[in-house]
């Protein structure tokens, strides 16, 4: 292999790592692009790991060169697929919101329990390791003790996600400018609504 095929490769590996680690870090804060993050992450992620490899089968003539160039190639997949585990509800890639809240529940409920101090009007900021829960990395509190975890947000207003009230169904609970009408029961305090 050429020294500029190596550094040609190299370059995009190291650009695609970089693209998962930026995805990692920006996905559930909603920064610089609010919904449409995910997206652009994950075309930004795709078109590097395939020019990557494309780049690497055709300057890699030996098998040996070719298999190290797939194992790079399974390496940045599984870090991208990593990297967009916050992202794939946003990305709609997950349809069953139930499923997925149970799958999380744990967090959720750490969540609910650190709210006390969370502000009404535009919410507070969970921390780092949790905000992957709402779309905006934010839990609001409205109707009083009701927690609400954003799973999507409207331009310019509505929303939909999960509601933590223990102390009555959220209907017609506020959600960003739209009213919660039929919200499912999940258990334990916790309602889906807008999904």
């Amino acid at each position: 292999m050429r020294p500029r095929h190596a550094w040609t490769a190299g370059g995009l590996g190291a650009a695609a790592l970089l693209a998962v680690l930026v995805t990692r870090t920006f996905s559930s804060s909603g920064w610089p692009f609010n919904n449409l993050w995910p997206w652009l992450a994950l075309g930004m992620w795709l078109v590097l790991t395939l020019t990557g490899m494309g780049l690497a089968g055709w300057a890699w003539r030996s098998w040996r060169r070719a298999v190290a160039a797939l194992g790079a190639a399974l390496l940045l997949a599984t870090l991208g697929a990593w990297s967009m585990q916050t992202t794939l509800p946003r990305l709609g890639v997950v349809r069953d919101h139930e499923a997925w809240f149970e799958a999380h529940r744990a967090d959720f409920v750490t969540a609910a329990s650190r709210g006390s101090g969370v502000d009404a009007a535009t919410g507070s900021r969970l921390p780092d390791d949790l905000r992957y829960l709402s779309i905006d990395g934010r839990v609001s509190r409205t109707d009083g003790n009701a927690l609400f975890f954003a799973q999507w947000t409207a331009i310019p207003d509505d929303a939909g996600g999960f509601w933590f009230s223990p102390e009555r169904p959220p209907s017609d609970f506020d959600m960003y400018g739209m009213l919660c009408t039929n919200p499912v029961d999940l258990g334990d305090g916790w309602w889906s609504c807008g999904m």
